[in-house]
Parts: C-alpha cells; structure tokens; sequence
C-alpha cells in the first residue's frame, strides 16, 4: 500500500463531494457577477445613448425656426456669430475709447479719425445680432454680455498720446480682422452663403478702417 506524501492530505468522498459543490457555487457567482457587469455595461450604454440624446435635443437654437439651415450647422453659426459680435461691439467701444480720450499735437486729426472708423463699424453689431435671430439663435449683446465674450485684448487705461493711441488702435483692428477670417471659413464649411455674406461685408469695412488708420503711420 503506497503511503501518502506528508505534504498531502488525504480526503474521504464526501469532502471531495463538499469541495465540488463549492467549486460549482463558486462557479454559479462568477456567473452572476458577469451578469451582473453585463447588465451594467448594458445600463451605462443606455445612459450614454440617453445623453447622446439629450445632446442631439440641445443642438437645437431657442427659438424655433423652418429656416432651411440644418440645426446643427444653424448652432454652429450662431455660435459664431455671437462671438462676432462680442468682438465688433467691443472693437467698436475700443474705438470710441480711444475716440473719447486722445490727447497731444494730433488731437483734432486723430479724434475725428477714431469717430468716423468707429462709426463705419456700428451698423453691423445690429446686422450681426439680427442674422443670429434669424437663425433662431439669441444674441447675447449687452456690456457685460460682451465683456466676457470678446477675445480683444483690453484697451490700455494708461495710453493717451496720439501715435500710441493709434497703436492701440490699429492692434485691435487687425487682431479683429484675423478672427473674422476664421469666421468666414467656418461659414464657408458649413455652406451658409448669407452669413458668409455678412461677414465678408464686415470684412471689407475693417480692412478699410484699418487701412485708414495705418496710412497715419505709413510713409
């Protein structure tokens, strides 16, 4: 008769059945626990789709519209051109800004200058905030609202002499004129020609402005 090992231990039948049925049990609770992880996935995959939908729901404008525009893209430009018009109102006060608190030999020239380019620019915060509600977007328009929004860089308090002024000046409106151009490939992209439009009117207009301001430092 073969002796067992000392390292092992013998088991009667039913330990071995006893062992079994645990093995099984165990088996059973691996099983429920990738039920349990399936219905899960099963429950997060629902929950993403429900908040991919939810997404699609909001990639709607506030205001209803059977304007022909997709919604999406319609969100898209609005998006856009709300961003617009925080940059051009805030270009538009810069302007006035400077306008209002220009000083030195250059007083009188320069004042008028600021005025009139400023003035070329103001008709198009309204034709901005007008093309955004006739996508059925809200145009969000006020200082405060602007303030937040423009990606101008904020006029210096402590400029007043006027060549500097008109540094400041001319900074602003080219810095506006590149993002314009952004704008109107986004419009480009999505096919909306009217919005396109718009902001290549706009487009002209500043790059006017800002040639009229660089001729004072040109030679």
């Amino acid at each position: 008769m073969a002796e067992t090992p000392e390292n092992e231990i013998e088991m009667t039948d039913e330990e071995l059945e006893s062992v079994d049925e645990i093995e099984v049990e165990d088996e059973a609770l691996e099983e429920l626990d990738e039920d349990a992880s399936e219905s899960e996935d099963d429950e997060d995959d629902e929950e993403s789709e429900d908040d991919e939908d939810e997404e699609e729901s909001d990639a709607e404008t506030r205001f209803v519209t059977r304007h022909p525009l997709d919604a999406e893209e319609r969100v898209e430009m609005v998006t856009v051109l709300n961003q617009q018009l925080a940059d051009l109102s805030d270009l538009y006060s810069q302007t006035k800004q400077a306008h209002w608190n220009v000083r030195g030999i250059h007083f009188a020239q320069f004042h008028e200058l600021f005025d009139e380019v400023a003035a070329s620019i103001h008709p198009y915060i309204d034709e901005l905030a007008e093309r955004v509600n006739t996508l059925g977007g809200y145009a969000y328009g006020t200082v405060s609202m602007v303030a937040i929004a423009s990606r101008l860089d904020d006029f210096p308090t402590d400029v007043v002499e006027g060549i500097a002024m008109l540094d400041v000046v001319i900074d602003r409106w080219a810095s506006y004129s590149e993002m314009l151009r952004d704008a109107i490939e986004v419009a480009d992209d999505v096919d909306d020609d009217l919005t396109e439009d718009l902001l290549i009117e706009v487009g002209r207009v500043v790059d006017k402005g800002l040639w009229f301001l660089e001729a004072h430092v040109q030679s």
